[in-house]
């Protein structure tokens, strides 16, 4: 039996968005009966990994805009799923967690799935028409998407805890360059007010220097392995 969860008598502020609560209830509950399918065997290790970074992109998002949410909710409202608070935890997948050879696999394999997501995300906000360098007192999580400063600050950042890892990789030199690019840009948006748009050839050049920038990266990827 499915369990009900009655947000309208939340003391934390859930009931003044409940398109918000009902997503965090699915997305735990999907995760938990993901992690229980993996441990009893019921899933291919292909389609785990990827149903898992899948949910655990997409709750990230919600705990990138308010933290520890999940924890929180899960407390609140007694929702019991151990298994996915755990794997929201560790941040990947359990295969890749325990997987022989691999090192710090919290502080490598999810540092390159997220940054790896970040690129996607300005990629896309680009592809938009996304101008707007920053909203200031628009903390929700539609209007995070639509300002070009958080995006790229958070890419930049996720960025030099790679290269921090990857320096003496003798293939990450062949990053660099585009690389660069983008911290080119993070400068200029930071000294720009929250209110100020990118001009049109701004905007052309920064999504070339992204997907530039996002190519180098997977064909980093692609000689790590």
């Amino acid at each position: 039996m499915t369990n009900v969860v009655d947000y309208s008598r939340s003391p934390s502020g859930f009931e003044d968005d409940l398109e918000i609560a009902a997503n965090i209830y699915s997305l735990i509950c999907a995760l938990e009966a993901l992690e229980q399918a993996y441990i009893a065997g019921h899933t291919e290790l292909a389609e785990y990994e990827e149903e898992c970074l899948n949910l655990l992109s997409l709750c990230k998002i919600i705990e990138d805009a308010k933290g520890h949410i999940f924890q929180e909710f899960s407390k609140e409202y007694s929702v019991k799923c151990p298994l996915a608070l755990m794997r929201l935890d560790k941040g990947i997948p359990a295969s890749l967690e325990r997987r022989p050879g691999s090192v710090r696999p919290r502080n490598e394999k999810y540092l390159l799935f997220e940054l790896s997501e970040h690129f996607i995300t300005l990629v896309d906000a680009l592809k938009l028409g996304c101008k707007l360098v920053e909203e200031v007192g628009c903390p929700d999580m539609e209007n995070k998407n639509k300002q070009l400063f958080p995006l790229i600050h958070q890419l930049i950042g996720c960025l030099r805890c790679i290269q921090l890892q990857h320096t003496t990789s003798a293939e990450y030199p062949l990053m660099s360059p585009v690389l660069n690019k983008l911290e080119g840009w993070h400068l200029k948006m930071e000294k720009m007010a929250a209110h100020d748009k990118l001009e049109e050839a701004d905007i052309r050049q920064l999504a070339m220097d992204t997907e530039a920038a996002y190519g180098s990266f997977k064909t980093f990827l692609r000689k790590q392995s």
